[in-house]
């Protein structure tokens, strides 16, 4: 049988070129679904159907509140649409998935007791209602204690409207870039009863000192080719606020900003997801780091707390995927935090 003989720099340039080429090492669009891609930057948002699905009544219409919160924000920064939309507007609905109103006694006698929860979830879909743009999936907590969150359980309405009014600015005004979301920690804390001599504590304030206040990170294919920037859907101290005021409830700390025994502030420094990347594969590394600061002490002493998690991907880096290891670097960070005593 005739042998053939293979030139290897042959071999080696088609081996290049099939890597090049291959499915997972292709330059992506910005129309990628993966990416919950807005494709139309100017598009107007109709505020549709807010559903309550808790399986719960309150003592106020919980899905009118929300749907007048959002109409207004959307109002504030000019993206709420006409009441005749425009061919390329679209519509959002949304249902309210968990709803507890809390009280601020309880989260005062007991920390993590009587939080305030608001998730919804829903979809910008095109007006004729058939076609989803992009997915929506929120939660915001409050669980800090005192008279001061008298109602949280109406304010945590505007603060979700304001937030998702944020979330669909970026990713309209940005013709689609990734939007990312993580969980709450309220989701995955245990509050814990507190003992007699229980200290007070407070979250003063929550500083971003990051160089770059806008994107959270980049994604990129192999050969440094650009996927695309990388937005958050919550504002970044608010969410690293309420982290760490879940955090001292779970410790077992009543917030309070009357005569708090720790006054805590924070510096956020880093808060950054990336894609490191061969021919085969994705890794999402996303990197947190504070400075927590106990304002109590003289002088101020401040601790420094870094974290980084990590997920191996063969497929599109999904913005779920995405979500998922900044809240696992979420959890490292706080945990780090919790196990600490030395700042307190």
């Amino acid at each position: 049988m005739k042998t053939f003989r293979v030139d290897p720099r042959v071999l080696t340039f088609v081996v290049l070129g099939l890597l090049l080429f291959a499915p997972g090492c292709a330059t992506p669009t910005k129309t990628k679904t993966v990416s919950d891609a807005l494709p139309r930057p100017g598009a107007k948002v109709v505020v549709g159907t807010v559903t309550n699905e808790t399986g719960h009544q309150f003592d106020f219409d919980v899905s009118a509140g929300l749907r007048a919160a959002l109409a207004a924000q959307l109002q504030r920064r000019e993206l709420l649409a006409a009441e005749t939309p425009a061919p390329g507007d679209v519509l959002l609905n949304l249902t309210i998935t968990d709803y507890r109103p809390g009280s601020a006694f309880k989260r005062w006698v007991l920390p993590g007791w009587g939080v305030t929860v608001l998730a919804v979830k829903g979809a910008l879909v095109e007006l004729d209602g058939r076609t989803a743009v992009a997915q929506i999936d929120h939660q915001r907590t409050v669980a800090a204690g005192g008279f001061y969150t008298v109602g949280a359980e109406h304010y945590v309405l505007d603060d979700v409207a304001r937030e998702l009014s944020g979330d669909l600015q970026t990713r309209i005004s940005k013709g689609g870039d990734f939007v990312v979301t993580a969980g709450s920690r309220g989701d995955v804390v245990t509050a814990t009863e507190p003992r007699p001599d229980a200290r007070t504590a407070w979250v003063m304030e929550v500083n971003d000192r990051r160089p770059e206040l806008g994107r959270i990170g980049e994604r990129h294919a192999a050969f440094g080719v650009s996927m695309g920037d990388v937005y958050f859907s919550r504002n970044v101290a608010g969410f690293i606020r309420e982290s760490l005021e879940l955090e001292l409830t779970a410790a077992g700390y009543r917030l309070s900003n009357t005569n708090a025994a720790v006054n805590v502030s924070c510096e956020v420094k880093q808060f950054w997801l990336h894609t490191r990347t061969t021919a085969f594969y994705w890794d999402v590394i996303a990197d947190i780091s504070v400075t927590v600061s106990n304002r109590s002490q003289t002088p101020a002493q401040a601790r420094a707390f870094s974290a980084t998690a990590r997920k191996r991907t063969y497929v599109w880096p999904t913005a779920s995927l995405c979500g998922k290891v900044i809240d696992e670097s979420m959890a490292n960070l706080m945990n780090q935090l919790r196990a600490d005593d030395s700042w307190r």
